[in-house]
């Protein structure tokens, strides 16, 4: 999957979120360390099950990595191990690997 064009990334991000919501209800709100913490542990799940499925995920960031791209953009987005398998791979994959944001 291709990065966004960097003069279309507030748009990207802002679908993003809508599709986020409309599929999972309300984004969900990091309000601590540990919060943030629980989430990249979440993820670090998911993306272990999808390498073991034998999906071609890319290895995860480090936590502090996860943490500074937060700080900076204000989301968990930098982080997101389905955003790298498109169309019915994906759907496929999100049901062997399920991650709740809760």
């Amino acid at each position: 999957m291709e990065d966004p064009d960097p003069a279309q990334e507030d748009q990207y991000r802002a679908d993003l979120t809508e599709c986020l919501t409309v599929k999972v209800g309300e984004p969900v709100e990091i309000s601590s360390e540990a919060d943030l913490r629980d989430r990249y542990d979440r993820l670090i799940e998911q993306t272990a099950c999808l390498q073991e499925a034998g999906y071609p995920i890319s290895e995860p960031p480090s936590y502090q990595s996860y943490r500074d791209a937060f700080e900076a953009q204000g989301d968990t987005l930098s982080f997101w191990p389905l955003g790298e398998i498109g169309g019915e791979d994906g759907r496929i994959a999100a049901s062997r690997c399920p991650f709740s944001p809760w």
